[in-house]
């Protein structure tokens, strides 16, 4: 038995159904349902049960509502339903839920009615037998009474009150097969339901229309139909249908042949067809159908149908149909990040396609999108693929295919047909094999990759675009466009490639014909084949075009027939053009200046020619001939051939910086030549010059293939005079004037001076390395001229003058000056490399000095006032001092150790890493920027107000302090010293910063206060930190504060002390803090008493009869002799017994009471905020009158936490007198006698609360946070 196929069976033994071996069978065919893991288990007691719900709740409380409810499932017939629609709901034998249907009307359809239809798991009957009959999940059964004239051809199961049917179990059918509808508008959710014995199912959210008896179709308002994570089971049921306004699904759906059609309004039985559209009022649902990740729909058909207009199809799980294919049809949009595959055809219809996830027919598939389908995903058939849609774009991670297995495998057959009726946009892959065609409007092929046997792509009316697109075919590519075609960056190859085009651009693009047929490409407008490639192994090509662009590209001519090029105007500057065979030229103007022309054989044909440093070469050994009707220019090119060179110009030949060379010889003939540093050679053969006009070349030419070798004591090269050769050039002199003039060679050049090299507006190029050594080497004023150019180039000597000029080198460039290097206003730079240093000083002492100190060889000062140093890779400088104001860069790394003090005066930049080393102090003022990492290591650093360091990782370390009144920032800064001080206007920003120092003060100077803030993470690692006067430590993600910082730059560890002095410290996520003491306190906080306004009071007491005092207004006085005192608790005398006290003894005090209360006058608090979380770790925390606030949780976790508030105390102070009085007794008549005496008790204090006046601490402006992302 297979781990996941079974069959579920009735076991009559145990009345219960049961999973048994795939090839077991029970005695009737009912009686039997075949399943896969995915079937539902039985036995569920409780079922999940929901009131009314459409989509719109769907939409509100999500799909989970509809099974989310446990309740006890049940089934409860109508009670106001009429006698033929009101069914029997009794059980079988076994206790599973049995349903008499009612009996059936003249159309054979038995028409039930209920206010609760819910099944639980064990499944219910729906009883159509006439007498007994076996079932799968009762077992024997009796027969409906209500069937005596016959069984039921439909049984239809209509809900007509309460919530969704909850099915949890089967549905069976006793006795003769039948069609089963459950409809209820409600809504249906089916988490482990099945069918039994019926050949038909239909499940719909909605209402039954009834029509001559029979059920004409349903009307759908709200409901919907879900199906649970225990799926659907009707694979032995000939149809299954489902009907709803939207369909979720959870689980796995197992059927024959499954049709799902969603939408509101009148649907016909077949579900085919939908008679009006009118959609209930409020909210349309998200989705038409849903397809969950665990969910997924199989079967041997499968009909796909939304129907409401904008509502649209998803589908994260599997949708797969058998031999009879699968079909989806939307009026909405279609997103499929799952899987839709068919072992037959595939049909798609919709507004839209989002394609994120796998569309496969094992045959064909055919879509027609209305709008605009965009694939990210893989949409492949086995046979042809055709796609029609009113725009098209698929992206990179996108697969289009036909003719391929589902192992993704190619074969001989499978056409792909795209069709856009707007644009189509197509990148990622495209196979098929056996032909892609693509149409649009206009095309978009950017970056697609293409393969098939044939290839047709056209644009209608637009450009057709293939750059960095890969397009293979094994016979012919076809690119048709009425405009514009580019395949800018693309490779291309066939057997045979056509080009239709009015205008084509190649740049940096490949194309190549791989088989041999003529090739012939015409081009009315230009083709652009700038940094391009075109390659043909035809026998013979032809390329013609209005204008042809060719610069830094490549035309490639492998036949070894006639390579002819036409054009008007011809411009390949870089470029190179070659042939196998003979390649001719037939042109107007052509400047193919730096370019390349190789060929077996090659005449040139042109009005005026312009190959300036250009190499143009005849590989074959008979004669080159070139015939210029204008200008020739030659200037810094090469003319070869491996036989004669016969060269004519009418006008002017202009050979300087150029070379002409032929190996059996050269003849020359023109109307001028200026061979100002120009080179005439031969290799073999000797030289012949005819020039009708003036011959330019001051100091003379000369010229070899070979070696040249010039050894003088003198040599004048001036006025444009020029020395040169192919292989390797050797000079030695003891001075050179070569001012204004030029040496070249294509090899190295040696030179060897005892005195003065004076190369003032000169030129000295090498194709090679360049050496010089000489006493004094003066280049100044070579900026027009040139200077002194190499590929690699090593000057030494004791004083070298550039003041304005220049010294490059493509790659290396070695200076080395013992005494001074003057580049005041001069440039030198390198492609690569540039070293400057000193000669070196060995001593005791400089033995313990790092390396670098010893490079910089103490006497060499470089002044480079206005000046430039400029690598392309690297630059390190060695020197004692570096004075001026110029600019050092390097497009790469650069590194700059000095001995003393250092101040840039200009700019200081590398687009890779910076390395700035001293000794001494580093004081700036301008801006100083790296690509990557800039490290500063200095005694001191003093980063001024105007100074900005900054790098993508920025890492400044002082020996004793760093003093930041600027702008540091990066994305990764780091700073580290013993004491950092960051003042005022000091700024220290970074994506990721920490801070590493003994101590820190981030503090206000000059009415301004300093900001440390980070974009992402702020770690600070600081033994003492002080912030205070509205300085801000700022971040935009987290703040760590510890002792230090871990080799990840990570604050850990705790700090000594922190002191957040009417400051902030403010974090937007995370904030956590660990130190011995933390301090937030409000530097600013002053208070002051203030008294009220005096208040009289009169109060009266009896005499030894409590405390109690009364009010004025309490008392009254009667006259019994003499006056007596009545209160409300002795409103009358007290009879005069002896030893008893009467109403005549009390105290009248009379006085003055002031209240003293404290105010607030002045008042900042620190601040230590957080968005996220705040921890602080601490022995001891004082938050004095200030504020510590999460927007997460806060833990404080300290020995001591010390939040102080403001202490108020009211003083409440009383001075008047107090009069006693009482009866003196005696014969015949009392008297009353009264004593007074100073009443001053002692002050009552009480704590109270604070009120504030209006003044305000001093006003300090912030220089930020003004935090944005990083200029780069």
């Amino acid at each position: 038995m297979n781990a996941k196929r079974f069959r579920i069976v009735f076991n009559r033994r145990r009345g219960q159904l049961m999973a048994v071996a795939e090839n077991v069978r029970c005695a009737a065919r009912t009686g039997a349902v075949s399943g896969t893991a995915s079937t539902p288990p039985s036995g569920m007691a409780w079922r999940p049960r929901a009131r009314r719900i459409g989509w719109a709740a769907i939409a509100a409380i999500g799909w989970g509502a509809l099974w989310g409810v446990p309740v006890h499932a049940q089934i409860v017939a109508d009670p106001n339903a009429a006698g033929s629609q009101h069914p029997i709901v009794t059980h079988s034998a076994n206790g599973v839920t049995q349903v008499d249907i009612q009996t059936p009307n003249g159309a054979g359809v038995s028409h039930n009615r209920y206010v609760q239809f819910d099944v639980d798991g064990r499944g219910a009957i729906l009883n159509n037998a006439r007498e007994a009959a076996q079932t799968a999940l009762g077992g024997w059964v009796d027969g409906n009474p209500a069937l005596a004239g016959g069984s039921a051809r439909v049984v239809l199961n209509e809900v007509v009150a309460g919530g969704p049917s909850q099915l949890g179990g089967f549905l069976e059918i006793a006795g003769d097969r039948a069609e089963l509808i459950v409809a209820n508008p409600a809504g249906i959710v089916c988490d482990g339901c099945g069918v039994i014995n019926a050949h038909r199912a239909t499940f719909a959210a909605g209402v039954p229309q009834m029509s001559g008896g029979e059920v004409a179709g349903f009307h759908v308002g709200d409901g919907a139909v879900a199906i649970g994570a225990r799926g659907m089971n009707t694979r032995d049921v000939d149809y299954t249908g489902i009907l709803a306004r939207a369909a979720r699904v959870a689980g796995k759906v197992w059927a024959k042949d499954m049709r799902v059609v969603t939408g509101a309004g009148d649907f016909d039985r077949t579900l085919a067809a939908r008679a009006n559209d009118v959609l209930p009022a409020g909210q349309a649902p998200a989705f038409a159908i849903d397809v969950a990740q665990l969910g997924g729909m199989y079967a041997g058909k499968i009909y796909l149908l939304a129907t409401e207009a904008g509502v649209g199809v998803r589908n994260h799980g599997e949708i797969g149909a058998g031999e009879h294919g699968l079909t989806l049809s939307a009026d909405g949009w279609v997103s499929n990040q799952g899987k839709l595959v068919s072992d037959a055809d595939v049909q798609l219809q919709a507004a839209s396609l989002a394609n994120a996830g796998t569309l496969y027919a094992r045959r064909n598939l055919t879509a027609a999108i209305a709008g605009q389908w965009v694939n990210h995903g893989t949409a492949a058939a086995g046979g042809n693929a055709s796609w029609q849609a009113g725009a098209v774009r698929q992206s990179a991670s996108g697969t289009l295919a036909a003719g391929v297995d589902a192992e993704g495998m190619t074969g001989h057959v499978g056409r792909l047909s795209v069709v856009s009726d707007g644009a189509l946009q197509v990148s990622g892959k495209s196979l098929a094999g056996q032909s892609i065609v693509m149409s649009g409007a206009r095309v978009d092929l950017d970056g697609a990759q293409m393969q098939a046997h044939e290839i047709d792509v056209r644009a209608r009316a637009g450009d057709l675009l293939a750059k960095q697109a890969s397009l293979h075919a094994q016979a012919t590519l076809h690119l048709g466009t009425p405009a514009h075609l580019l395949t800018d960056s693309a490779t291309i190859s066939a057997s045979r490639v056509l080009v239709d085009a009015h205008d084509w651009s190649n740049v940096g693009g490949d194309v190549r014909q791989t088989g041999e047929d003529d090739s012939r490409f015409v081009i009315d407008g230009t083709f652009d084949n700038r940094r391009g490639t075109l390659a043909s192994n035809a026998r013979a090509l032809r390329l013609a075009a209005g204008r042809l662009r060719n610069d830094d590209g490549q035309i490639q001519h492998a036949g070894r027939g006639t390579f002819v090029l036409e054009t008007p105007q011809l411009d390949g500057m870089r470029g190179g053009i070659a042939s196998n065979g003979f390649l001719r030229f037939s042109v107007g103007r052509a400047v193919i200046d730096g370019g390349r022309i190789v060929a077996r054989g090659l005449g040139i044909d042109a009005d005026d020619w312009s190959q300036r440093g250009a190499n143009v070469r005849q590989t074959g050994q008979a004669a080159m001939r070139v015939r210029v009707r204008g200008t020739l220019d030659n200037r810094g090119g090469h003319l070869g051939t491996g036989g004669a060179l016969d060269v004519h110009a009418d006008d002017t030949l202009d050979n300087r910086d150029g070379e002409m060379v032929g190996h059996d010889g050269v003849t020359l003939a023109a109307g001028a030549l200026d061979n100002r540093g120009g080179k005439l050679g031969s290799a073999a053969g000797g030289l012949a010059v005819d020039v009708v006009g003036a011959v330019l070349n001051d100091a003379g030419v000369l010229a070899s293939s070979g070696a040249l070798s010039l050894s003088s004591a003198h040599v004048s090269n001036t006025s444009g005079g020029r020395i040169a050769g192919e292989g390797a050039m050797t000079l030695t002199a003891r001075e050179w004037r070569n001012a204004g003039g030029e040496v070249q060679a294509l090899g190295s050049i040696d030179m060897r001076l005892g005195g003065q090299l004076d190369n003032r507006r000169g030129l000295l190029r090498s194709g090679g390395t360049l050496s010089i050594a000489a006493d004094t080497i003066d280049n100044r004023d070579t900026r027009q001229a040139g200077g002194i150019e190499a590929n690699s180039l090593s000057l030494t000597a004791a004083h070298i003058h550039n003041r304005d000029g220049v010294m490059v080198a493509n790659d290396v460039l070695s200076l080395t000056a013992a005494a001074q290097l003057d580049n005041t206003g001069g440039t030198i730079t390198s492609g690569r490399a540039l070293v400057i240093r000193g000669l070196p000083e060995v001593s005791a002492s400089r033995m313990a000095t790092s390396a670098w100190q010893q490079g910089a060889a103490g006497t060499l000062n470089l002044v480079n006032a206005g000046g430039t140093l400029l690598a392309g890779e690297r630059l390190g400088l060695y020197a004692a001092a570096l004075i001026g104001g110029g600019d050092v860069l390097s497009r790469g790394d650069l590194t700059l150790p000095l001995v003393g003090d250092f101040a840039p005066g200009g700019r200081l930049r590398a687009d890779g890493n910076l390395s700035l080393e001293t000794l001494g102090t580093f004081t700036n003022s301008q801006r100083v920027a790296a690509g990557k990492a800039l490290r500063v290591q200095a005694a001191r650093i003093d980063n001024r107000a105007e100074g900005v360091l900054h790098g993508d990782e920025t890492h400044l370390e002082a020996a004793s302090d760093i003093v930041n009144r600027g702008l540091i920032d990066a994305r990764l800064t780091y700073l580290a010293a013993p004491t950092l001080r960051n003042l005022g206007s000091g700024r220290i920003y970074g994506d990721r910063l920490g801070i590493a120092a003994a101590v820190l003060h981030n503090d206000a100077e000059g009415g301004r206060a300093a900001v440390i803030a980070a974009r992402e993470r702020l770690d600070v690692g600081v033994g003492h930190l002080l912030n205070r006067e509205h300085a801000a430590l700022f971040s935009l993600g987290d703040i760590v504060i510890g002792g230090q910082l871990d080799a990840e730059r990570r604050a850990v560890g705790r700090a000594r002390h922190i002191e957040n002095r009417s400051a902030s410290i403010e974090a937007t996520r995370a904030l956590r803090v660990s130190a011995n003491r933390v301090e937030n306190i409000d530097d600013h906080f002053r208070t002051e008493m203030q008294a009220g306004a005096p208040k009289r009071i009169v109060e009266y007491e009896y005499t030894n009869r409590g405390t109690r005092r009364y009010r004025e207004d309490e008392v009254r006085f009667e006259t019994h002799e003499v006056p007596v005192m009545l209160t409300e608790d002795r409103p009358t005398p007290v009879p005069d017994d002896p030893g008893r006290l009467n109403n005549d003894a009390y105290v009248r005090y009379e006085y003055t009471r002031v209240v003293t209360t404290p105010v607030v006058v002045s008042s900042d608090p620190g601040k230590m905020s957080s968005g996220g979380a705040m921890t602080i770790e601490a022995d001891v925390v004082t938050n004095d009158k200030s504020r510590i606030v999460a927007g997460g949780p806060l833990s404080i976790a300290a020995r001591e936490v010390q939040n102080i508030e403001v202490a108020g105390e009211q003083v409440e102070t009383d001075s008047g007198v107090a009069t006693r009085y009482w009866r003196n007794r005696r014969r015949g008549s009392d008297e009353q006698h009264a004593a007074q005496a100073a009443y001053e008790p002692a002050p009552l204090s009480a704590s109270c609360g604070t009120r504030r006046t209006g003044a305000r601490p001093p006003r300090v402006t912030r220089s930020g946070p003004r935090l944005k992302r990083r200029a780069t």
